[in-house]
């Protein structure tokens, strides 16, 4: 049995989510690297909105996942780039 959990699903909100005025101001994610043990690579562009988003992946067996940004929507304010949420959604080790 393979001890390590299996995984379909990235879930994530972009920017600083909690007002409009708050996501407006801050950066968000535009392109994100996402790597998981094994080998799986792909690269996503996520929307530029505050509500939450799923990235959808092959089913995978991996102890680790990697979410690199590659570029950002600026925000008004500065140069700070912000995610509200970001989970991995797996399911339980012996499915």
């Amino acid at each position: 049995m393979d001890p390590r959990p299996r995984f379909r699903t990235i879930s994530i909100t972009n920017g600083y989510a909690r007002t409009a005025d708050a996501f407006r101001r801050n950066g968000r994610v535009k392109r994100a690297h996402i790597e998981a043990e094994g080998g799986y690579k792909t690269t996503v562009t996520l929307k530029d909105t505050r509500a939450p988003q799923r990235i959808r992946i092959p089913t995978s067996r991996a102890l680790w996942v990697k979410f690199t940004i590659a570029e950002v929507h600026p925000g008004a304010r500065g140069s700070d780039t912000c995610v509200t949420w970001l989970s991995v959604d797996h399911e339980e080790l012996n499915n």
